[in-house]
């Protein structure tokens, strides 16, 4: 997109990141930001002042690197995940994930790919990222194996009867492009 997803503004003025920040604080104990450097957990700060942030220890190793951080920095046994450019994400449904991943995984399937950005991951997952940054190798959907529990759409939707497969999709969008910001946020 060419700048910063945290700081877009969706219609009511919120950031993507305050957005997100708000609705998981209706339903999460605590919320961790992960940041690529401390420059951008300074930015981030100023945004969220009383938000907890954790810069990235594994700079320019991307989401893993982050993950790996997280665990390590915070002590958290188990966490939620959802990328800053999915704002309109359904709480309830990283709730589930939270809830169902134990020690391993949940993460969303789109089709046939994983989304790993979208999910919750447990301790187990911990040895297993490390040991792929430790070999440099830094893709997420290669940590999605063994012990990992994968949900599509229609899946989630029979877990929760309230919820239409479609608005499920339409809360899980990346908002990648200035054309889907467009779409989805003005």
């Amino acid at each position: 997109m060419g700048k910063d997803k945290i700081f877009l503004h969706l219609h009511d003025n919120e950031t993507f990141l305050e957005h997100l920040y708000h609705k998981a604080s209706d339903s999460f104990d605590r919320i961790i930001i992960s940041a690529g450097s401390l420059d951008h957990a300074a930015e981030i700060q100023n945004l969220l002042p009383d938000a907890e942030l954790v810069p990235d220890k594994y700079v320019e190793k991307g989401p893993m690197g982050g993950l790996v951080s997280v665990y390590e920095q915070t002590g958290a046994s188990r966490f939620a995940v959802v990328p800053v450019d999915v704002p309109f994400a359904d709480i309830d449904v990283l709730s589930f994930f939270f809830d169902h991943c134990m020690d391993t995984a949940c993460v969303l399937m789109d089709g046939e790919h994983a989304e790993p950005l979208i999910g919750a991951y447990g301790i187990q997952m911990l040895e297993k990222l490390k040991g792929m940054l430790e070999r440099g190798d830094y893709r997420m959907y290669a940590s999605l194996s063994e012990g990992v529990n994968f949900y599509s759409f229609a899946a989630l939707q029979k877990q929760m009867a309230e919820k239409d497969e479609a608005e499920l999709r339409a809360a899980f969008c990346n908002i990648n492009t200035e054309s889907d910001y467009r779409n989805y946020v003005k």
